[in-house]
C-alpha cells in the first residue's frame, strides 16, 4: 500500500487577467482519482492532469487526490488583475476621402544575371525510381 503524494500544483497561465484563462497542471502520484474544489466548482478527474478554466475574480483551488487508504491535498490561490481600458481623444477626424497619388510613368526595373547557369553540371547519383503499387 502506498501513500498518495501530489509532487506539484502550479499555474502556468504568464498574465493572470480578469476574465482570462488559467491554466492549471499537477502530477499525483499513486492516486486512484483526483478531486478539483473551488468556489461553485468541484470536478473529478481520473487520467487528465492538467485543465483550462476561465477566472472572473480571486480563486482559491484545492485539489484532493485520493488513493485507496490515503489522501493528500494542496491549495493555490490565484489572483486576477483588473485591465482597465480607457479612450483618448487625440483630435478630431474629418469625413473625407483619402486619395492616392497615381504614378504617370512607372519605372522599369533594370535585372542582371549575375552568373550563367552554362558552367554547372548536374551529377548522376544512380537513382532509381520504383513503381509501387497496391
Amino acid at each position: 500500500m502506498k501513500l498518495v503524494k501530489i509532487t506539484y500544483f502550479t499555474d502556468l497561465t504568464h498574465y493572470k487577467i480578469h476574465g482570462g484563462v488559467n491554466h492549471l497542471k499537477w502530477d499525483v502520484k499513486d492516486s486512484y482519482f483526483t478531486l478539483l474544489v473551488s468556489k461553485g466548482f468541484m470536478k473529478f478527474f481520473y487520467d487528465t492532469s492538467e485543465l483550462k478554466t476561465v477566472s472572473n475574480s480571486k480563486k482559491t483551488y484545492v485539489l484532493i487526490a485520493f488513493g485507496f487508504f490515503s489522501l493528500d491535498y494542496k491549495k493555490l490561490t490565484v489572483n486576477d488583475s483588473k485591465v482597465i481600458s480607457s479612450s483618448l481623444t487625440l483630435g478630431k477626424t474629418r469625413k473625407s476621402k483619402i486619395e492616392v497619388a497615381h504614378i504617370k510613368k512607372p519605372q522599369k526595373i533594370k535585372n542582371t544575371v549575375v552568373d550563367s547557369f552554362s558552367n554547372t553540371t548536374l551529377k548522376n547519383n544512380n537513382i532509381k525510381i520504383k513503381s509501387i503499387q497496391p
